[in-house]
């Protein structure tokens, strides 16, 4: 009896570390990310809002991560970095993990939008990809980086509906 109660503690005791260590697997990084310093803390804060708005509206997540160069980061181009940050984050909604993430790298005025999850890929096709570019690629011209970020979060919500 006794050995039976011990490994019944035994086993909840693993169960709740291991529940420990889950959600530390989900951590995650805001929905708007500004690493390289071009946005102030409220101009930030708004746009991560907008950002968690529409995630939830759609269960797909946008996110912006925005570097002074992503060589320092990862080998290779602009692609491999969003591609490295959306998995090394965790990011995305559900079991496909659908999500839409925009790298910014300052330095080069580089920029890539990787898509993720069923949904994810589906919304945001080549075709969806270059729409979204579209709309905020003026704004960056002109170093407008708010507006800039808020057509591009208003235009990937478009790309949801």
């Amino acid at each position: 009896m006794k050995k039976r109660l011990l490994c019944s503690l035994m086993l909840a005791l693993a169960l709740l570390l291991s529940l420990g260590v889950c959600a530390h697997a989900e951590a995650r990084i805001d929905y708007v990310n500004d690493y390289a310093g071009i946005l102030s803390d409220s101009e930030r804060q708004t746009l991560n809002d907008k950002a968690k708005e529409i995630s939830d509206q759609y269960n797909c997540g946008v996110y912006v991560v925005i570097v002074r160069d992503y060589s320092s980061y990862v080998r290779g181009n602009i692609e491999n970095f969003t591609e490295e940050v959306f998995h090394s984050y965790g990011l995305g909604y559900g079991a496909s993990e659908n999500g839409v993430l925009l790298g910014l790298s300052m330095d080069d005025r580089d920029y890539d939008i990787y898509a993720h999850g069923d949904f994810g890929n589906a919304a945001f096709t080549d075709y969806g990809k270059r729409q979204v570019a579209d709309s905020f690629r003026y704004s960056f011209q002109q170093n407008d980086w708010v507006s800039g970020l808020q057509a591009y979060l208003e235009n990937c919500g478009n790309m949801m509906r």
